[in-house]
């Protein structure tokens, strides 16, 4: 089973790859909608800076997913609604700090033993379901901002700049 340490290791790994990405937007690329539908870039972005720790509150703090209060993640959004795509990288910032404050209040016993059973029904450490909810929002997410990022213009997007958070030049 995966410790705190290591979910806060991976969680602020991709918050750095998303903020990469942010930096490697093609102008005009904050308008990009690949259909109707779907979020603008900026829309993403918005999500990308309040959705995961909005999840990790809901699950952690309020017991939301059990018939608790969903206040934590509705303040998260209606806070990030008409974030600047300037605002992004701090944001992002804020959100890792987030994380920080809410999984060092968890002792790591109850992170690797409480559990938990979500409305989807499968039984899961409160551990796993930070890792279903938060990371994996964050990873997915993520790849979506990079296949925008490309779609809307930067064909020179590589591997590197979407899984190290490093742009190599093409040999």
């Amino acid at each position: 089973m995966i410790t705190r340490d290591e979910l806060l290791a991976s969680l602020e790994h991709e918050t750095l790859l998303c903020k990469h990405l942010f930096s490697r937007l093609p102008d005009r690329a904050l308008d990009y909608r690949p259909a109707p539908g779907m979020r603008t870039t900026l829309e993403l972005l918005r999500y990308l800076s309040f959705a995961p720790l909005g999840f990790a509150k809901v699950v952690a703090v309020s017991n939301a997913f059990f018939g608790g209060d969903w206040s934590g993640f509705h303040k998260e959004q209606k806070r990030t609604a008409a974030m600047p795509s300037e605002g992004f990288p701090a944001e992002m910032d804020r959100q890792m700090e987030g994380f920080r404050t809410l999984l060092k209040g968890i002792p790591e016993e109850k992170f690797v033993t409480q559990q938990l059973v979500p409305p989807w029904g499968t039984n899961r450490t409160l551990g796993a379901l930070l890792i279903d909810l938060c990371l994996k929002t964050l990873v997915a997410y993520r790849m979506q901002l990079f296949l925008y990022a490309k779609q809307a213009g930067n064909s020179n997007l590589n591997t590197g700049d979407c899984w190290a958070g490093v742009h190599y030049e093409d040999s």
